[in-house]
């Protein structure tokens, strides 16, 4: 369960419920910290209205204090979430492949 995770950090927007949230965790590589932004999630009805820009960038000013400045997260190509985290100055990673194995 991601809440017993060692480095869960997660953040809530909230009026009279619960509009989205952004979770996972940080941890140390060998060479800085990093997070791992596994969810990033907003109501289909909200979505749009900047609900889903509020916790990342939440999220951002509470690693920067914590001395982490890099998020990994994976998303898939082309889509909605893409777009949004673009617009977020999230960049492909063309240091890296992403690989999956299916059985």
């Amino acid at each position: 369960m991601a809440l017993s995770t060692a480095g869960f950090m997660g953040f809530v927007c909230v009026s009279t419920e619960i509009l989205g949230f952004a979770e996972d965790y940080r941890e140390q590589s060998d060479t800085r910290e990093i997070f791992y932004l596994r969810d990033l999630c907003v109501r289909p009805e909200f979505q749009g209205r900047g609900v889903g820009s509020r916790p990342i960038r939440h999220l951002e000013e509470v690693l920067q204090e914590m001395g982490v400045n890099l998020v990994y997260l994976i998303t898939y190509r082309g889509g909605q979430a893409e777009a949004f985290y673009k617009k977020h100055r999230y960049r492909i990673n063309s240091e890296e492949v992403v690989m999956s194995h299916e059985w």
